[in-house]
């Protein structure tokens, strides 16, 4: 397989479009201006389709990141289009994702406030609400 990088995030060339679906979504320019309405909208529509699966393809993304991928990364994007539509199970994708973030050892300043903000996001869907 030939490693293929989107968006901060290694993945097998042969990934899915749920993976990929996901990749832009926590990458940090998925909005309607970096994509274009029509994509942005039929990601929007992909996701509400199929939220447990994008909610599994995320927690699998996540897993396997390092530190500088997580640091770049926002999950909580991703949540908050799920979350509507599947509490139960972005709740426990929200508790798995929070945990590995716990783990991450920030090397630096720049590191332990990009660290804070995913945490504080991920604290704030756990409570229940969305930020």
């Amino acid at each position: 397989m030939n490693p293929v990088t989107l968006l901060s995030v290694t993945f097998a060339a042969e990934a899915s479009p749920v993976s990929t679906d996901v990749a832009l979504v926590i990458g940090g320019q998925f909005s309607p201006d970096h994509l274009g309405p029509e994509a942005y909208a039929a990601v929007i529509a992909r996701v509400a389709a199929a939220p447990a699966d994008h909610l599994q393809a995320l927690t699998a993304q996540v897993r396997v990141a390092s530190t500088a991928q997580l640091l770049t990364l926002w999950p909580s994007a991703l949540l908050r289009l799920t979350w509507p539509l599947d509490p139960v199970g972005t709740q426990a994708a929200t508790a798995e994702i929070q945990a590995t973030y716990q783990k991450v050892k920030p090397l630096d300043a720049a590191q332990g406030a990009a660290l804070a903000l995913r945490l504080q996001d991920l604290a704030t869907l756990r409570a229940g609400k969305t930020p």
